[in-house]
């Protein structure tokens, strides 16, 4: 007979709380993120500061916009399926994930904060996000997979 009681094998094996918050967040996040993406690839070709330039500044001012909304669509599609990947407790995603959302800041610094109030409100859903996935009681649902995906053996704390 096993050692361990039918609730501690429960305990052990639901995933906290603090994780599914954190892929809920990362879910909103993606989606404020794709929202942003489309507002800009519709808008890009219409904005005084686009619509001021003549000739081929105003075409390649506006590819360049239509660019970054682009790739602000795939980056944010790419963090909703990973927040998936971290949902299920695989650590290289909760990694990935947090290294995003820094690059994530570090852009909208870097570039003056100039994006919005969108993409600061989803910045900030990033680091809660990021917050969450780290938190002392999300830390044993990434620990709990070895190398090969597989349950991990439990160690003493």
């Amino acid at each position: 007979m096993s050692s361990a009681s039918p609730s501690s094998s429960t305990l052990s094996s639901a995933r906290p709380a603090t994780v599914t918050a954190a892929f809920w967040l990362w879910i909103v996040e993606a989606v404020i993120s794709i929202v942003f993406g489309l507002i800009v690839v519709t808008v890009a070709a219409n904005t005084p500061a686009v619509t001021s330039l003549s000739g081929e500044d105003r075409d390649r001012a506006a590819a360049v916009l239509v660019g970054v909304g682009v790739v602000f669509v795939v980056f944010a599609v790419a963090r909703g399926l990973i927040a998936f990947a971290m949902r299920r407790g695989h650590n290289w995603a909760r990694i990935v994930l947090t290294v995003l959302a820094v690059l994530s800041i570090v852009a909208t610094i870097l570039q003056g904060g100039a994006s919005g109030w969108l993409v600061w409100v989803a910045n900030v859903i990033a680091v809660l996000a990021v917050v969450l996935m780290f938190v002392p009681a999300s830390n044993p649902w990434f620990r709990r997979r070895s190398a090969a995906g597989a349950p991990a053996v439990a160690t003493a704390p």
